[in-house]
């Protein structure tokens, strides 16, 4: 699998920049950010990135298919912003916040499924919003000492993907496995008036998660789309479609 990075931090004197590695290389050294020059090996996965990453704004998880059969693409835009808000519903002081993090994995559908699952069930259920992932995303990137570029540690990202293969094992033992969950209809979840946080979490766990965790076989190209305060027309040809309001918290 690939791994793509579309990141910042506070103090950087370059902005944004990219970076990526493979997953089944060595682990062991850190990676400085790449150049777009480096990346025309992956043109098709970085066409796809700089669209969602440079150009559209107001989404927050894009899970697609690519060109290869029974290979995607699934990325996740701004994971420093759920931490925020929830210090901010709280009326509490948010830390500082290191880094801007933009992040895009390329490989087997099946694994990219688990780990839209596992991210979604990280954003519903966690206080602060996505702690497990904030945290190690927070180690998976480091600044150069010259402030021009940042790092990537790998291995970082290896003990992430552990945990979320120890989530997929328990999850999945406590959902029925059925084939029949490969011709359900599309989803759209809605907030409703009255519905509560644990009803929302619970419609989310159920058509959601549990049927990522099952990963059918889809015809669509766009498997799940979750915005994020806007629409978009790809959000309408999903198979699965929410938005981020939909699914945040409220602590209160």
């Amino acid at each position: 699998m690939l791994v793509y990075t579309y990141c910042s931090y506070k103090g950087s004197l370059k902005g944004y920049q990219y970076s990526f590695f493979d997953t089944s290389k060595n682990k062991d050294t850190c990676q400085l950010v790449k150049s777009m020059e480096n990346m025309d090996n992956h043109i098709e996965n970085m066409d796809i990135i700089r669209k969602w990453f440079e150009n559209r704004h107001g989404w927050k998880l894009v899970l697609k298919k690519n060109n290869v059969p029974g290979e995607g693409i699934l990325l996740v835009s701004r994971l420093e912003e759920e931490t925020g808000i929830y210090y901010k519903e709280n009326e509490e002081i948010v830390p500082e916040q290191r880094f801007f993090i933009n992040i895009a994995f390329a490989g087997r559908l099946e694994t990219l499924m688990l780990i839209a699952a596992h991210y979604i069930h990280d954003l519903m259920d966690s206080r602060p919003y996505s702690s497990v992932w904030t945290g190690h995303m927070e180690k998976f990137l480091d600044k150069t000492p010259d402030n021009k570029k940042y790092q990537l540690k790998p291995a970082e990202w290896d003990r992430l993907l552990d945990e979320i293969k120890e989530w997929v094992k328990e999850e999945r033992n406590k959902i029925m496995l059925s084939s029949q969950d490969n011709k359900l209809i599309s989803v759209r979840l809605k907030r409703l008036s009255g519905e509560r946080c644990r009803e929302r979490r619970e419609n989310v766990k159920n058509k959601i998660i549990n049927r990522l965790l099952q990963y059918p076989k889809y015809k669509e190209e766009y498997i799940l789309f979750i915005g994020n305060g806007r629409h978009f027309e790809e959000m309408s040809k999903a198979n699965m479609a929410f938005d981020i309001s939909y699914a945040r918290n409220n602590y209160k």
